[in-house]
């Protein structure tokens, strides 16, 4: 994993909204599509996902490509991340019922960093015997915390 820098872009609003971020003095190499275009905010150590890379070419006057992202793109993406954090708590609860436990009474979340919208997803899991619930490093902020003592029906739960 690598990264480079440059300062030669420009943005091409395009059509269809097909919005484009174009650098000359960046260099890609094949296999580098879906790579996020980060922003770095001028005097600070803040960076920002703006774009995915998708084109490189090669000449004088070529420029390499990413597709920006759109409120919409970006809308979608946290979609996939949640639903990736829906499917990892579902996988966790259903090896925990494997392991030959009929009912789960305990479930590690520990370090899986499922964040709030993982939390929302749990509390929709029906654990009536769950009775330890282990989510350090979760990334879990307020939001998730209220989210957790407000959506749960856990009734035996003792550790949290």
């Amino acid at each position: 994993m690598w990264g480079t820098k440059g300062t030669n872009w420009f943005f091409d609003d395009g059509k269809n909204d097909e919005f484009h971020i174009g650098y000359q003095d960046i260099l890609t190499t094949g296999g580098q599509s879906g790579s996020g275009v980060f922003y770095q905010e001028k005097g600070t150590n803040e960076y920002y996902v703006i774009g995915v890379h998708v084109l490189g070419r090669d000449g004088v006057d070529a420029y390499n490509s990413a597709t920006w992202i759109t409120r919409e793109r970006f809308d979608q993406i946290q979609k996939w991340v949640g639903q990736f954090r829906k499917n990892l708590i579902s996988r966790e609860i259903d090896l925990e019922s494997r392991n030959g436990r009929a009912k789960v009474k305990n479930l590690n979340l520990q370090r899986h960093e499922i964040g709030d919208v993982g939390v929302d997803a749990l509390s929709e899991a029906t654990i009536p015997k769950l009775e330890c619930l282990v989510l350090n490093s979760s990334k879990i902020t307020t939001i998730g915390a209220k989210l957790l003592s407000e959506r749960t029906n856990w009734p035996v739960l003792k550790e949290l």
